[in-house]
């Protein structure tokens, strides 16, 4: 079971810089990392949570394994607005956390239903420290580590690193913004300069229920908001019928970057996959944020893969340098199908 944290702090203690900068500069869509070996963060943290009313759930993964008591808590937390802190994830391998990560990565602003889920933090806290860009192995998922930040202290100086983008142009871009911020005395990292529209600035939580007002209530976004609830619920009549009344377009963006069959991949409904593909969605379409075509899209479950695979989708295309069944989000069980189908393809060559 997880433990509420409760110790006695002074009122005039002031967090480190590293945990403070970090957590200031994320939103509830950002898991922090932070590494023991620098500094125990555990005190700052506490102590920024109570300057907000907010409950720290403590995770001893040295101890506590279960993935779903841990998804228990951050469900619940997530609306209320709680931090929950995993501490020793160093124990476990990164397929452990394929879960949280997805879960974190989907969540929603919805300020209206869930007022505090802007204030909800997620961090998780390994031994030794770790080059998230190296060839090493990492102790957590990609898709983790591309959301994450983590904060450093080095010489007793704050930093924070965040993984890398492998597209060449996002890249260039990344690198160009941190060099006009140093040139300007600015901290290289900071996103005070995001630009919302740009796939390059990440994930923004919108605090506000205001923001374009004049989109949200038009009739696109309404077709967009039934087409996305049938995909999660996998309601195959009205996914259908939306498609059918081109009400919506199976190639055009539905939400965060993502065609309907993009979306249904990721969030892993395979009924919803099937009768996309049945509707001529293309299996090898890239994501318009990262480039990830459908198969690389962390995949759990091989009758979802089987279905791609059956629709066309390429066996022996790369994303970040591996195949599907060689790149690190792609579950055992899938990579053992996907690797099977694609020497089955070679012979027949």
């Amino acid at each position: 079971m997880a433990q509420r944290a409760s110790i006695k702090i002074s009122k005039d203690l002031i967090p480190v810089k590293h945990v403070s900068r970090a957590i200031k500069n994320s939103d509830c869509r950002t898991p922090i990392i932070f590494i023991m070996e620098d500094e125990d963060p555990f005190v700052s943290v506490y102590a920024m949570a109570t300057q907000q009313d907010s409950a720290v759930w403590v995770f001893d993964l040295a101890q506590n394994k279960s993935k779903q008591n841990i998804m228990d808590y951050i469900d619940v937390s997530v609306n209320n607005g709680d931090w929950v802190y995993l501490q020793n994830c160093n124990t476990v391998d990164e397929t452990f956390f394929r879960e949280v990560t997805r879960f974190i990565y989907h969540l929603k602003p919805e300020p209206k239903r869930f007022p505090r889920r802007e204030l909800f933090r997620c961090f998780f806290c390994v031994q030794k420290a770790f080059d998230p860009n190296g060839p090493s192995v990492k102790p957590f998922p990609l898709l983790l580590l591309q959301i994450s930040i983590i904060a450093r202290k080095v010489s007793g100086v704050p930093k924070w690193t965040r993984i890398l983008p492998a597209n060449v142009n996002m890249f260039s871009e990344i690198q160009r913004k941190r060099q006009i911020r140093r040139n300007q005395g600015r901290d290289s990292d900071s996103e005070s300069d995001i630009d919302v529209e740009y796939p390059i600035s990440g994930k923004i939580f919108y605090r506000s229920t205001e923001l374009d007002n004049d989109y949200v209530s038009s009739p696109l976004f309404t077709e967009k908001q039934i087409m996305e609830k049938a995909i999660r619920e996998e309601d195959l009549a009205t996914i259908r019928e939306q498609v059918t009344s081109l009400k919506v377009d199976l190639e055009s963006e539905l939400c965060e970057g993502m065609t309907p069959l993009q979306l249904a991949c990721v969030l892993e409904r395979t009924e919803s996959v099937k009768t996309l593909l049945e509707l001529n969605a293309d299996p090898n379409r890239p994501r318009l944020t990262d480039g990830r075509p459908p198969l690389f899209m962390c995949i759990d479950d091989v009758k979802l893969a089987e279905a791609l695979v059956d629709a066309g989708a390429d066996l022996f295309a790369k994303f970040e340098g591996f195949r599907a069944d060689s790149h690190p989000d792609t579950a055992p069980d899938v990579a053992a199908y996907l690797r099977k189908e694609r020497t089955q393809v070679w012979s027949k060559k």
